[in-house]
């Protein structure tokens, strides 16, 4: 296992590698997409990192793989016709992370490659829009603020200084507040780090 994980990473680490060449060789210049385009299947490997690629990656990383994989793309159609007509007739699977649902009905077999790209965004775009409405209604519940109640200000010889008041054993209420507080700050942090997720669909 500790072994597949090195050559898993080395893989991965040799693909970004390779593919932040391509996308210098390719940025806004028409010669060199035309001619990277034309390498033996590479337009459909380009299209491989975006709709099937990430699902053999650790969740934190499918978002990094998918937006190199785009803007190789990006870059490889931009200038170049020929590398254009290549992508719009190239025929594909969907992404591995087409989700059938009660409205939706997962693609089997070969699709459009566009539209396999418009089917992803638009799945990304809803699951994005799902997410950020969780987040709000987490954050609608605004905490008020909390007065500190372990001392009070005090003037004493024209000098104003905090003093700590006696500290009493804590009340119940004051025990059920504190844990209030606390798991109230826990789904903040949770909904902040979903919404994070979140802006990566």
């Amino acid at each position: 296992l500790f072994r597949s994980y090195h050559v898993g990473k080395a893989v991965e680490d040799c693909m970004r590698a390779i593919i932040g060449v391509l996308l210098n060789l390719t940025n806004d210049n028409e010669w060199g997409s035309t001619k990277t385009g034309e390498q033996d299947n590479l337009i459909s490997t380009a299209l491989s990192c975006v709709l099937q690629v990430p699902q053999y990656l650790p969740q934190e990383q499918r978002f990094d793989i998918r937006v190199l994989g785009l803007g190789l793309l990006i870059n490889l159609v931009e200038y170049s016709a020929r590398n254009r007509h290549c992508l719009v007739s190239m025929e594909t699977t969907c992404s591995y992370d087409s989700f059938s649902g009660e409205d939706r009905v997962k693609v089997v077999g070969e699709l459009n490659a566009v539209h396999a790209l418009v089917q992803l965004f638009l799945e990304r775009e809803r699951a994005a829009q799902l997410a950020e409405s969780q987040t709000d209604e987490l954050i609608k519940e605004v905490p008020t603020a909390q007065h500190d109640k372990s001392g009070e200000w005090q003037e004493s010889g024209g000098e104003i200084q905090w003093v700590a008041t006696e500290k009493n054993a804590n009340t119940e209420e004051q025990v059920q507040e504190k844990k209030d507080d606390e798991e109230e700050e826990l789904d903040l942090n949770k909904a902040l780090q979903h919404a994070g997720r979140s802006e990566e669909h």
